[in-house]
């Protein structure tokens, strides 16, 4: 079997619990991987809505709370302080609405050992740039309805829903959402189990490592090292996880994918930590056809 068939076959049996009809999803690498000397380790990555074209990204753990602006191509643009965000283990971050303008939010949800009491999504008015610190930072604070859970992965739809992906190492992987009248301060959120993705032992390169909503809301993307899996968005948050379209990262050149952003017009952008210990991450894109 072809190399790439067969990630493609280890992705299928990851998105498929138990019923699902998985599909390769119509791809081709845009820009294969390019190093970001200027940024360690890459995570989290999402499109700005405030300066179309460009990328947020930010470093893994351990390093100051950073928002590390991106072009189409991978090439910094600017760095913007968070103000008012203490991350513990800032994994992954999303662009969505906030009132009347877009906010990002700063996902800070990792848990390698499984320990953590709790979660904090941190969310500021989105910055330019050119900016040298954000605007003041909302903290979310939850915890999971049953027990410490390492996540890596975070989505936001249309009206400010914020779900969260597990990774798959010290559990399932499983779906879980802010409530709805989720506030920020003091006040610690019990989110609500959506379902679970995948039982058993996983195999690393199937961990959920980021994901990511559509600019129109229709389309979530979860990646893992070795693929992408695309779900409709509607159904995904009810609990159906049948029928992803997947696409092998094979050809992308990233070992230890990180983060996954989708932009317009079928465009995702992933970003990935480059082999770790203060390793320059590294940058790539992909352009696809989904349906709709």
């Amino acid at each position: 079997m072809r190399p790439d068939r067969l990630v493609l076959a280890v992705a299928l049996m990851f998105v498929q619990p138990s019923r699902a009809l998985a599909a390769a999803a119509d791809c081709h690498v845009d820009v294969p991987s390019v190093s970001i000397p200027e940024l360690a380790e890459a995570s989290g990555l999402a499109a700005s809505r405030r300066s179309p074209g460009l990328l947020w990204s930010h470093a893994d753990s351990g390093n100051a709370p950073v928002l590390v602006a991106l072009d189409a191509h991978g090439t910094v643009k600017g760095r913007v302080a968070l103000r008012g965000a203490t991350p513990v283990d800032w994994e992954d971050v999303a662009v969505g609405s906030c009132e009347s303008s877009s906010c990002v939010y700063a996902a800070d949800i990792g848990d390698n050992n499984g320990r953590r009491k709790g979660i904090t999504i941190y969310r500021f008015p989105e910055p330019l740039p050119t900016d040298r610190t954000t605007g003041p930072a909302e903290a979310f604070r939850g915890q999971f309805p049953d027990g410490p859970q390492d996540a890596e992965a975070f989505f936001v739809l249309g009206g400010g829903e914020m779900f969260v992906v597990t990774k798959g190492d010290t559990g399932p992987v499983a779906l879980y959402a802010f409530p709805v009248a989720a506030t920020s301060g003091p006040r610690v959120a019990t989110l609500r189990k959506i379902g679970v993705l995948q039982r058993g032992k996983i195999d690393r390169r199937q961990w959920v490592t980021g994901a990511s909503a559509s600019p129109d809301g229709r389309w979530v993307v979860l990646r893992t090292h070795g693929s992408v899996a695309f779900y409709d968005a509607a159904r995904l948050v009810k609990g159906d996880f049948s029928s992803p379209s997947i696409f092998a990262l094979t050809g992308l050149g990233q070992l230890q994918g990180e983060g996954v952003a989708l932009g317009a017009r079928g465009a995702v952008f992933l970003v990935g930590e480059g082999g770790g210990r203060g390793a320059p991450g590294v940058f790539g894109s992909l352009a696809c056809h989904l349906p709709g």
